[in-house]
C-alpha cells in the first residue's frame, strides 16, 4: 500500500469514529408519566423482594448456625448472648488527673 492508501483509510476510519460519537452524545426523550409511574412501581417490587430475600436469607443463616452450634457442642445448652459492660467515665480517665505535658 501506498501512503496516499493509508491516509485514505485513516480518514475514513476517523470520519466513522467522529459518526458513532455523534450518537453518544444525543439524548433520549424524557419519559412519560405512565413510563414514571412504571419504573417506580417496578423500583417497589424490587426493594419488597429484595427485603424478603434478606429476611430468608437470615432465617437461613440462623438455622445453619444453630445446627453447627448443636453438632460442635453436644450436651451443652446454647448460650445467650450477654449485654455488653458499659464503660464508666472515671474508670477512662487517669488517676493522675491532667495528663498534659
Amino acid at each position: 500500500m501506498n501512503n496516499i492508501d493509508r491516509i485514505a483509510m485513516r480518514a475514513a476510519a476517523i470520519i466513522g469514529m467522529l459518526c458513532l460519537a455523534g450518537t453518544a452524545w444525543a439524548k433520549l426523550p424524557p419519559p412519560t408519566p405512565e413510563q414514571q409511574t412504571q419504573a417506580k412501581d417496578a423500583a417497589a417490587k424490587k426493594a419488597a423482594a429484595d427485603a424478603k430475600q434478606k429476611q430468608e436469607l437470615a432465617a437461613v443463616e440462623d438455622k445453619i448456625a444453630a445446627q453447627y452450634k448443636a453438632k460442635n457442642n453436644p450436651g451443652k445448652a446454647p448460650a445467650t448472648s450477654a449485654a455488653p459492660v458499659a464503660s464508666t467515665p472515671a474508670a477512662a480517665t487517669p488517676a493522675g488527673g491532667n495528663t498534659a505535658k
